[in-house]
């Protein structure tokens, strides 16, 4: 992933998210924009080990195989959600924040009501950006 691939697919969904959000009626549709921004920036660690040339051969192989997720799993030993939602606690960013990062492709999963929503919310406009 170059790093203009994820900024246009992080801004789309961003504003895509925003749009849902105040269609929906979210209660806070800037945390929607910020969220949809946000969601998957654990793809920039995942993408920065994967550049090294024997771990991206092995993520083709698997990636092929497997999703995403699961790849990421097997390889890294985690993935791009968790690592999100690590950063973004580390860098003291909104609870929400965090919770759309670890929960956008499992949006049920989330463990407050706020969340499962954002959560979803992110889903829907990653899903419509892809």
């Amino acid at each position: 992933m170059t790093s203009d691939d994820y900024w246009s697919g992080s801004i789309a969904g961003a504003v895509l998210a925003d749009k849902i959000g105040r269609e929906a009626g979210f209660t806070y549709p800037d945390l929607a924009f910020t969220a949809g921004l946000l969601h998957d920036f654990g793809k920039i660690v995942v993408s920065s080990y994967l550049a090294r040339p024997e771990v991206a051969a092995t993520m083709t192989i698997a990636d092929s195989q497997l999703s995403t997720l699961e790849a990421e799993q097997n390889i890294l030993g985690t993935d791009h959600t968790l690592l999100g939602e690590a950063l973004a606690v580390k860098w003291n960013l909104p609870k929400e924040i965090a919770g759309a990062a670890r929960w956008h492709h499992d949006p049920t999963g989330a463990p407050t009501a706020t969340l499962r929503y954002l959560a979803t919310v992110i889903s829907v406009a990653d899903g419509a950006t892809r």
